[in-house]
């Protein structure tokens, strides 16, 4: 451990004598520094103690919570209906699972609503079918967007470059002409 002090003697009193002042001050440091590092010690072991003991009791919490649901679920029940005939019967996980396939195996019209009249799909394929055509939709759309931009892009470079080429056939044109009427000028002049 290594220890820094500083003794600071502003004042001593006319009795005061110097050797005891500073072995005072010398004393209180290491006091001082001996009593902070003693007490971030035990902060660190009481942090660790206390988060050991947490997670050990989410733990224990988590293992009882999933043991009384796993318990729950092997309870066995029976659905009754309205008059209390037995409809069902057997553990609430079986149940569960039943009702979860036959929701899913139901048909449904076009809109996702449950109806026994013009019922192509079953929720399942209604549910499926659908997040299938919104990735495919937004799939194409992207594409389709790349695709726009790429034609926009070769148009605008066709028609630079067809408008870029007459320009300089046209000034071509008109330095030819320019120096022939230079020429037939000289020409005259001669």
């Amino acid at each position: 451990m290594k220890l820094n002090i500083q003794v600071e003697l502003e004042w001593l009193d006319e009795e005061g004598n110097i050797d005891e002042e500073v072995q005072h001050q010398i004393i209180s440091g290491v006091k001082q520094a001996i009593s902070k590092d003693c007490l971030n010690l035990v902060e660190k072991k009481t942090q660790k103690a206390i988060d050991d003991g947490m997670n050990s009791a989410i733990k224990i919490m988590q293992d009882k919570v999933s043991e009384f649901f796993d318990n729950w679920l092997k309870t066995e029940a029976t659905i009754t209906d309205k008059y209390g005939d037995k409809v069902e019967e057997g553990s609430l996980k079986d149940i569960i699972k039943r009702q979860f396939n036959n929701a899913m195996n139901e048909k449904v019209d076009q809109n996702g609503s449950p109806s026994s009249y013009g019922s192509r799909y079953t929720r399942l394929e209604f549910v499926t079918g659908k997040k299938v055509k919104e990735v495919v939709s937004d799939y194409l759309s992207s594409y389709g967007k790349d695709i726009d931009k790429t034609i926009k892009t070769n148009i605008e470079q066709g028609i630079k470059s067809r408008v870029s080429d007459k320009f300089a056939e046209m000034v071509i044109g008109y330095a030819k002409q320019d120096h022939l009427n230079q020429k037939a000028i000289e020409n005259n002049k001669n």
